[in-house]
């Protein structure tokens, strides 16, 4: 249980890092990446059913390979528990917020699900499709990972 409490603090120190960077930079002009909105959103939440199916391969087949290394199947197990008991299931995810953040497209995703809204972040390179980064964000996850 600390093994994962201990990669749960350090997937929402991460997260939080990001996000503080991102808000620094909220004043340039946002490059499009290779995927429209709808793509995106689209995409994440085929990402979400996937984790609430307990389908590791449907979740994986678009992510890089350093995603991929990151994302193992103790940690997509991690993660499903987390969401589960925290946020419930997905109900629906709006547009997303487009940031940059050096070479990435940044894509902040609204979803909202049965117990709170989550924030799910998307980066991808400027111009690629392979996802590179993917973050979680709310009180009950930020809660959880103090627990």
């Amino acid at each position: 249980m600390k093994k994962t409490n201990t990669k749960i603090s350090l997937f929402i120190c991460t997260a939080a890092i990001i996000s503080i960077v991102l808000m620094g930079c909220s004043g340039l002009q946002a490059k499009p990446s290779a995927l429209s909105n709808e793509e995106v959103t689209a995409a994440t939440e085929e990402l979400l059913i996937a984790i609430e199916e307990d389908d590791y391969e449907a979740f994986t087949p678009d992510m890089s390979e350093t995603l991929l290394e990151a994302f193992t199947q103790t940690e997509f197990q991690e993660m499903k528990t987390m969401l589960s008991e925290t946020s419930g299931n997905l109900v629906s995810c709006s547009d997303p917020a487009l940031l940059n953040q050096e070479e990435y497209a940044v894509y902040r995703v609204p979803c909202e699900f049965e117990k709170e809204d989550v924030t799910v972040t998307m980066v991808y390179e400027i111009g690629g499709n392979e996802l590179d980064g993917l973050f979680f964000d709310s009180p009950g996850l930020r809660a959880y990972s103090n627990e």
